[in-house]
């Protein structure tokens, strides 16, 4: 699972930007970047850049966030947590034994 930087809308690029350099220095790797497709009023659609974290690194940047936005990711984890968990235990009943 994975949550995109999108998910966590109290945090601006360049301050993930920021934080990078650190996690680059304790983990050995970046942060990994990939974009979405956003449709604009005329019609046209343009690449977004934005970054897509695992749970780890999600953690990791939420020691940066104030209280309530830190309960608001802890949240959205849990939620999806249990939706995975659920989507897995509908695969192992649909699989023929």
């Amino acid at each position: 699972m994975k949550m995109t930087i999108l998910t966590l809308t109290t945090l601006t690029r360049h301050t993930i930007r920021n934080m990078e350099p650190a996690w680059t220095k304790t983990c050995g790797r970046k942060f990994a970047l990939t974009s979405r497709t956003i449709t604009q009023p005329n019609g046209g659609t343009r690449e977004l850049p934005c970054y897509s974290l695992p749970k780890t690194e999600c953690l990791y940047i939420a020691t940066k966030f104030n209280d309530e936005a830190r309960a608001k990711l802890v949240l959205r984890w849990e939620t999806l947590e249990r939706a995975n968990a659920q989507n897995s235990k509908t695969k192992i009943k649909m699989e023929p034994r």
